[in-house]
């Protein structure tokens, strides 16, 4: 009896976990899709930059550092490139 206990503590921890990550996103999304940025392509990037946060508890932070990295870098080079089209 004990452990169905725990497992339906359990479950039911998971389930507001995953409310609170859905709203989490939902927030988000609705503040990037917010952003005055007409290019798909960059709102694509903004959005990983902005879900790819290394937060604590993960189990592999270096993963989720690599990829915001990446990401950052694509948005830190569209960025470079549109201010120098402007100057042209």
């Amino acid at each position: 009896m004990h452990e169905k206990n725990t497992k339906t503590n359990i479950f039911y921890l998971l389930k507001i976990l995953a409310h609170d990550l859905y709203n989490e996103l939902r927030s988000l999304l609705g503040i990037v899709k917010n952003l005055p940025i007409n290019d798909f392509s960059v709102m694509l990037l903004v959005m990983m930059v902005t879900l790819l946060q290394v937060l604590p508890g993960l189990q592999h932070p270096a993963k989720v550092a690599k990829l915001n990295d990446f990401f950052m870098c694509k948005l830190q080079v569209f960025y470079t490139m549109s201010i120098c089209l402007q100057i042209f």
